[in-house]
């Protein structure tokens, strides 16, 4: 009756079986043999080829810039809601609306403010008064990329999504740069794009993040 079943058995049953199991080595044996990636060192081993290597390599490379890119797209994404719903009339911090304020100046095509009758009752904060006219404390290079986002996308929020992932990705070609492994890069892109502080600071109008993007660039 097992013989009905089982055609390939022999009349013991069990070396039936190892002879099914050594067929299937042999099988898998010439499979990998097929394979561009193993090839036959001649003495019963096989190794892996350069071009198995090159595979693993590619196929690692893409895994880590796969998780540096979400990392990235997740602290944009923080980053907008943050500023969105938790600070959605700025931090404590004063020096936010200020960046703001000379943003819209720059909308309007000004660099600085007329004096008139009414500035020393509505004088914009950290201005001083050079002649005839009120500047602006801050160099007007986040002023001007928040303009900028201003008239390309129709928020200011998004010059904070890309400063944050451009943060992560800064972060993880510099430890890329310094160590020479890409775990650790996509282990620094994603530490930064969990950090609090940096989840913060990426989602109010300030310098800092720009700071960081410039230093690690």
């Amino acid at each position: 009756m097992l013989d009905d079943v089982l055609p390939g058995a022999a009349p013991g049953g069990s070396s039936g079986s190892v002879g099914g199991a050594g067929g299937s080595i042999e099988i898998a044996s010439a499979t990998l043999l097929e394979s561009p990636f193993v090839e036959d060192r001649g003495d019963g081993t096989l190794e892996g080829t350069a071009a198995g290597a090159d595979h693993a390599e590619r196929r690692g490379g893409r895994n880590v810039r796969l998780v540096v890119a979400l990392a990235a797209l997740g602290a944009g994404l923080a980053a907008v809601v943050l500023s969105r719903f938790v600070f959605p009339y700025f931090s404590v911090n004063n020096d936010e609306p200020v960046y703001v304020y000379q943003a819209r100046m720059l909308l309007e095509g000004r660099l600085t403010i007329p004096v008139g009758a009414d500035t020393a009752f509505f004088r914009p904060w950290m201005s001083g008064q050079v002649g005839r006219h009120l500047v602006m404390v801050f160099p007007p290079v986040l002023p001007a990329l928040l303009a900028t986002a201003q008239l390309l996308t129709g928020t200011m929020r998004s010059v904070l999504a890309v400063g944050a992932a451009a943060g992560v990705i800064l972060a993880a070609l510099l430890a890329r740069e310094i160590t020479g492994d890409r775990r650790t890069a996509a282990t620094a892109a994603v530490l930064l794009a969990i950090c609090p502080i940096f989840l913060i600071q990426s989602s109010l109008f300030l310098s800092y993040v720009l700071a960081l993007d410039l230093e690690m660039g």
